[in-house]
């Protein structure tokens, strides 16, 4: 064991780096874009489940909306998830555990070349991979360069609670999947975005380093992302991030550290083995 690492200074040392403290709040747009290039990628709201960085809890006022009206000072971070992507200072989409994650340009294509298949829509609708609902929202979406959440749900289907949630399931696994994008929206009430095809929409050069990336290399580098970022993690907390499988993420991580680039770490009253990049 190279390291041990106290439980309250592994605290105080993610407080820091995820911008939780009074002197590195994310108190601008622009500070908030520092963060997410900073960290690779951030959640908008905080995961329950485990630490991670989010907006949320980087801003010096930390309250969730309530309905179609914002709580206190909420505003200030909530809108973050229209106002970024609507200047293309970043990417934003529910991807990690379903949640709304940034993503810095420099850290999506590997995203992209994990989660996408890269195929033609057409095509993976015809092999039985994406369903009806899918490549209806998908057609839709094309469509026009870029449309509302509100015109998205008038033109998929008839009114009704089954409508909504089949077109919010297959909203939700084209965001996984890297096929949609939310593309800016509206400020007033809630989640009203603009969506547009990811191959519209992210910058032809992005998309192009993206698609030539090999994905088992694009794995290796998230993964040494998301431990630099948490400053300690074990195999179980990857799998869990990225929905990964343990039996896949145990040799990747075994490979790190027979190269040098991972090393484990102990941290007294957290269970198991945990592993660190060092910096």
């Amino acid at each position: 064991m190279d390291e041990v690492i106290p439980i309250n200074e592994l605290a105080d040392l993610r407080r820091t780096r995820y911008r939780q403290t009074k002197e590195n709040f994310v108190r601008s747009e622009d500070d908030a874009l520092d963060f997410i290039n900073e960290m690779g990628f951030v959640w908008l709201i905080d995961p329950s489940e485990a630490d991670l960085p989010s907006v949320h809890l980087a801003s010096p006022s930390p309250y969730k909306p309530s309905g179609h009206r914002y709580v206190q000072n909420a505003a200030s971070w909530w809108d973050l998830k229209q106002t970024l992507p609507g200047r293309k200072a970043c990417y934003y989409s529910k991807v990690l555990r379903g949640r709304g994650t940034f993503i810095s340009w420099d850290c999506f294509p590997l995203f992209y070349a994990v989660y996408a298949t890269g195929n033609d829509y057409r095509h993976d609708y015809r092999e039985g991979i994406l369903s009806r609902d899918e490549k209806r929202v998908l057609d839709l979406v094309g469509g026009a360069p870029e449309i509302s959440t509100h015109e998205l749900r008038r033109k998929f289907g008839t009114p009704g609670k089954d409508t909504t949630r089949a077109m919010d399931r297959a909203l939700q696994n084209l965001q996984e999947t890297f096929r949609i994008t939310v593309a800016g929206g509206s400020l007033e009430g809630w989640s009203l975005h603009n969506w547009a095809l990811v191959e519209d929409w992210v910058p032809a050069e992005c998309l192009e380093r993206a698609r030539q990336l090999d994905p088992s290399t694009a794995k290796r580098e998230l993964t040494l992302r998301y431990v630099r970022m948490a400053i300690a993690a074990s195999v179980g907390d990857i799998a869990w991030v990225f929905r990964w499988k343990r039996r896949e993420v145990a040799p990747l991580v075994d490979d790190l550290v027979r190269e040098s680039r991972l090393r484990e770490v102990e941290v007294p009253d957290l269970p198991g083995i945990l592993f660190s990049t060092g910096d």
